[in-house]
């Protein structure tokens, strides 16, 4: 903490930003976990901004202290260290020089921004930021902003744009050990991978014939899933453990990831032409593995969450946080392309001015304000070039897939829309669940949420 005191005592590797993200999500079920959560804030300014000292990596040998930025060696005493800089802005201005490479040989489509949103996701980029804004600036935004001050009892911080108190809390302890009695490692996930798939409604045949193209493997991300090369291989789902144990972020993340591979498994196998395989874009898969993840607690046999108002305004909050990156991701390359002679220091100064402009555009009249450029803080930007977008995306289509879920058959339907196949996103859509890709029904549900709490 400020004065020096470890908050940690136990030996604790968190990945940026997925495991600092989800560690911080944890601690709202944690009474005392207001100081670890302070810390987390503090340690993603240094990723963002470059201070962060480049012993402290991967060394667990080495003390740090967030607030002052000094380092301990393992004897107690100061050392010198030197910060990252702007390491983690040559690697994504490096992916910008790869994709202006490839760029050439493209007669229509002539960048990386084209070519995502024209080819690979087949909706205008100036449509994804349309849904993107509508949602930010809804006064829905400020009625969630009040209902999360009111129940936290305190001013709201930057870190509660992960506010985790519209869902079911347990203890991160007793999930941990809840998902340890169930699923210990790898190998009893796979072995019971037909039975979370009765769970969520697939019949014993159906489920078999998944778990028969689906191998779960060790994953040194957060996690990963990877569609089989051809029809009859294996999909293969891969899950970050801590020393071979599973726990319920694992878990958690595996949900995600069995959405991804149901899906592809499903979309490679049940289509008749090989060139439809698939679906539209990443944001469907997305979608699918969004609503396995929100299915955890019911394979875990634990009661589902008993207020759908609280779940409806948890996904509408979730959609905006991912959305405020997104925009952050999407600006950034914008200004890459009219600057490309920019250097490392020069993109990492205009990812923080991006990230504090939407911040302060969107956030800053709830979660105050804040110098941490904490928009910036999704290590998609550099691994994954504007892929973020797909998640929000994703987040919409989900809920939409959701609502229809509520009258209809979960898992003969999702056969049925994944063999749709890879065709445009909103016919896709008016196929699946009868109206295209719009935010405004939860946008509308979430508003309708907030009143019935007030009643």
């Amino acid at each position: 903490d400020e004065s020096g005191k470890p908050l940690y005592d136990e030996e604790k590797r968190l990945i940026s930003h997925w495991g600092l993200r989800d560690e911080l999500k944890s601690l709202y079920a944690d009474p005392s976990g207001l100081a670890k959560q302070e810390l987390i804030l503090r340690v993603m300014r240094h990723i963002v901004r470059g201070t962060i000292p480049q012993e402290v990596v991967n060394n667990n040998d080495i003390r740090w202290n967030p607030y002052t930025n000094d380092c301990l060696d393992a004897d107690g005493k100061g050392i010198q260290t030197a910060p990252e800089g702007d390491r983690r802005y040559a690697k994504w201005l490096a992916a910008f020089k790869a994709q202006r490479e490839q760029d050439a040989y493209y007669t229509v489509n002539k960048t990386l921004i084209d070519r995502r949103f024209n080819i690979h996701r087949e909706i205008p980029e100036a449509k994804v930021e349309q849904m993107f804004v509508e949602l930010l600036s809804s006064p829905v935004l400020a009625d969630v902003a009040r209902e999360m001050k009111k129940r936290l009892g305190r001013e709201l911080r930057p870190y509660d744009i992960w506010y985790q108190g519209f869902k079911p809390m347990e203890s991160q302890e007793a999930l941990d050990d809840l998902v340890k009695r169930q699923f210990p490692d790898i190998d009893a996930f796979n072995a019971k991978l037909p039975q979370i798939l009765n769970k969520l409604g697939f019949s014993d045949q159906k489920a078999r014939y998944l778990a028969d193209h689906i191998l779960a493997e060790p994953s040194r991300s957060a996690g990963h899933a990877r569609g089989a090369g051809m029809r009859g291989e294996k999909a293969l789902l891969r899950i970050r453990t801590e020393k071979g144990k599973m726990s319920y972020r694992s878990f958690n993340i595996a949900m995600h990831e069995l959405g991804h591979t149901v899906e592809q498994t499903f979309s490679m196998n049940m289509i008749d032409h090989p060139a439809l395989e698939g679906v539209p874009n990443a944001a469907f898969t997305e979608a699918i593995a969004f609503l396995f993840q929100g299915k955890d607690r019911e394979v875990l046999g634990l009661p589902p969450a008993e207020n759908s108002s609280e779940r409806v305004i948890h996904t509408y909050l979730s959609t905006c946080e991912i959305a405020s990156m997104s925009l952050v991701d999407m600006f950034a390359w914008r200004y890459l392309y009219k600057h490309p002679d920019a250097t490392a220091a020069d993109l990492k100064e205009n990812v923080i001015a991006i990230a504090d402009d939407i911040w302060s555009r969107y956030w800053e009249p709830y979660l105050g304000k804040s110098d941490e450029s904490l928009l910036g803080i999704y290590s998609h930007m550099v691994s994954y070039s504007l892929y973020l977008p797909d998640y929000p995306i994703g987040h919409i289509i989900s809920y939409q897939i959701q609502d229809y879920f509520k009258r209809h058959d979960l898992a003969s339907n999702l056969e049925r829309m994944c063999a749709l196949g890879n065709i445009y996103p909103d016919l896709w859509m008016q196929q699946a669940v009868g109206e295209p890709i719009s935010p405004g029904k939860l946008l509308a549900d979430a508003a309708g949420a907030l009143a019935s709490l007030k009643e």
